[in-house]
């Protein structure tokens, strides 16, 4: 990646999903927050984790969330290519 940024972890939910959130709210500004916590195993949709980090944090994924990430490298790619990357889950 360009300028020495190497993306982390990007975390992907469904707003359809996340808006029938019990402690969901609406304040004007943001599509929607959620007080106090997000069970992750229940909304996360996708996670995306730069390959780099695969060993450093795999471990760590609850396995009930494991089966939604995915490991991309970066390899030849600048900043606005990883930010356009599609996934499919």
């Amino acid at each position: 990646m360009e300028n020495n940024f190497t993306p982390g972890i990007r975390f992907y939910f469904l707003y359809d999903n996340l808006i029938n959130h019990p402690k969901g709210c609406f304040d004007g500004y943001h599509s929607i927050k959620i007080k106090d916590e997000l069970i992750l195993s229940n909304f996360l949709y996708a996670c995306v984790i730069t390959k780099k980090y695969k060993c450093e944090l795999e471990f760590l994924i609850p396995t009930d969330v494991s089966k939604k990430v995915v490991y991309l490298s970066t390899e030849n790619l600048i900043m606005m290519d990883w930010a356009d990357k599609h996934i499919i889950i």
